[in-house]
């Protein structure tokens, strides 16, 4: 299943069930079985409470542990998803902090769980939400850092299609307007141009790229590029 096939066939997902047994298709196809999403939306204007949410099909038996060893308090890829600019893999994470003899315990249980080949997936959005993906594989072998990009995409439309059921309705009552300058500035991002490609190619300077995606993530909420794409493919704002 290709990410715009993904995007087409979760949008007609009548469920969240569904959306996540789509998303667990999408993501097993680069060998990834093992999924844990969590997500905590912010808290809006006139609400009393935020949204919170975990699924998970990691082992019971490290489930368990992790509970009761409290490994949630000091593990290096929650830790590190809450500051990550981008995807990683955990046997990275060496490389981005320095971990203490705990997390490198707790990281050598998760393999002897079969969690192997993990990747973190950190979602930031532009109201404080706390959210992200962990993908793990029971058999390894996944190549995971070549497939980072697809994943990252695939994350982001399943956290998009999966809040999208949180009121009755509110898949149709999104609007976002765009001009015709930033769908076609969005055409572009989608085909993954850079700023100065894509003025070069529309005839418009660096600077005047840069205006008009501040304009796009705005206007769409999110806070990067690919957010941004994904989104806009969700909504249909612009043609695969």
């Amino acid at each position: 299943m290709e990410i715009l096939e993904y995007i087409e066939r979760s949008n007609a997902a009548q469920s969240r069930d569904e959306a996540l047994v789509l998303f667990r298709q999408a993501v097993g196809q680069y060998g990834f079985d093992r999924v844990m999403y969590h997500s905590t939306r912010a808290v809006g204007e006139g609400e009393d409470d935020g949204s919170s949410v975990v699924l998970t099909n990691y082992p019971n038996d490290w489930l368990g542990q992790y509970a009761t060893n409290r490994w949630d308090k000091y593990d290096p890829v929650v830790r590190y998803g809450i500051v990550a600019p981008r995807p990683f893999c955990w046997d990275a994470l060496p490389t981005h902090m320095h971990l203490t003899k705990q997390q490198r315990v707790l990281m050598g249980g998760a393999v002897d769980a079969g969690l192997n080949d993990g990747v973190g997936i950190p979602l930031h959005g532009p109201r404080g939400e706390s959210s992200g993906v962990g993908l793990a594989s029971t058999s390894g072998r996944t190549d995971a850092p070549h497939h980072l990009g697809v994943l990252n995409a695939l994350v982001h439309q399943f956290h998009l299609n999966y809040w999208s059921f949180e009121e009755p309705g509110s898949r149709d009552q999104i609007a976002v307007s765009l001009t015709a300058r930033e769908r076609e500035v969005l055409h572009w991002c989608a085909q993954g141009k850079s700023n100065w490609t894509i003025g070069e190619i529309i005839g418009i300077s660096e600077h005047g790229v840069e205006f008009h995606v501040r304009n796009m993530l705005k206007k769409l909420d999110v806070d990067s590029r690919i957010t941004a794409v994904v989104k806009a493919l969700h909504l249909g704002l612009i043609l695969p």
